[in-house]
């Protein structure tokens, strides 16, 4: 994976396998990468990139691919070839697509009618099956389309899962729920794909409205010491829960339903 200023400014190669790294100089030195770098530490490389978006400024996003990006296993399934442990912790994505009521029919017979061929490029603002390509890192399709959770979706799958076995589940965890099924000694996974219609949506619309900050901040202080951290984590994943509630919103606003895609 290369990220570099359009200046040709500083920028770091890190191979991936069917999967995409986001490294960036904008926060500190990234000398010695190595397979066991913590999930805080690439956090803070994340939050550096985020800054840089904040001036505005493009960069080059280059996907190292190591072996096939996608293949078909199966009528709904997908396989995608991944690199290890930390590429498990640090590369599995939410993505979720509107559709109008008209389209629930088809939704529903194969998600993949209403899912984006390249989901991570619609995130990034890129082409799909990008290589390589400049970008500010804005989705390229509207807010009111398109759901892109990054990889707060954990905290927000616990925030409303059951709360103990056999509990009944909140609506609002139907948005949420789901895992990879991994295979291949971990080196390959297979996507969770959900398809909620109309129906549902205006439900988890409701039942969301209800959970707030205060929700996330409880849940993630039994996970990270108080202090800066803490307040870090909840910060981002606060803020991928207001995009999820905004978008959940207006599809239940507009009669839609949407299919959603944890990769």
């Amino acid at each position: 994976m290369v990220i570099k200023g359009i200046d040709g400014s500083a920028h770091e190669k890190y191979p991936t396998a069917g999967g995409v790294m986001l490294l960036s100089k904008l926060s500190g030195s990234l000398d010695d990468i190595g397979e066991h770098r913590s999930a805080a530490w690439f956090r803070q490389i994340g939050d550096g990139l985020q800054k840089g978006l904040h001036r505005k400024q493009e960069f080059e996003a280059c996907r190292s691919i190591l072996g096939p990006k996608l293949s078909t296993v199966g009528k709904y399934q997908r396989t995608k070839v991944g690199f290890g442990a930390q590429d498990r912790c640090m590369g599995i994505r939410y993505y979720a697509y509107a559709f109008d009521s008209n389209q629930t029919e088809k939704a529903l017979a194969d998600p993949f009618t209403v899912i984006g061929v390249d989901p991570l490029a619609d995130a990034w603002g890129l082409q799909p099956g990008f290589q390589r390509g400049v970008t500010d890192f804005r989705q390229s399709l509207p807010e009111r389309d398109f759901l892109n959770l990054d990889k707060a979706w954990p905290h927000l799958q616990r925030l409303t899962a059951p709360r103990f076995s056999g509990a009944t589940a909140r609506a609002a965890y139907r948005m949420f729920e789901g895992q990879v099924t991994y295979g291949d000694g971990g080196l390959s996974w297979r996507a969770w794909v959900r398809v909620l219609p109309p129906h549902d949506v205006a439900l988890i619309a409701r039942d969301l409205a209800t959970v707030n900050e205060r929700h996330m901040e409880a849940l993630l202080m039994g996970t990270y010491p108080p202090g800066e951290e803490l307040e870090s984590e909840v910060a981002y994943a606060t803020a991928y829960l207001n995009k999820a509630k905004d978008f959940v919103r207006a599809a239940a606003s507009d009669g839609r339903g949407f299919a959603y895609t944890i990769r």
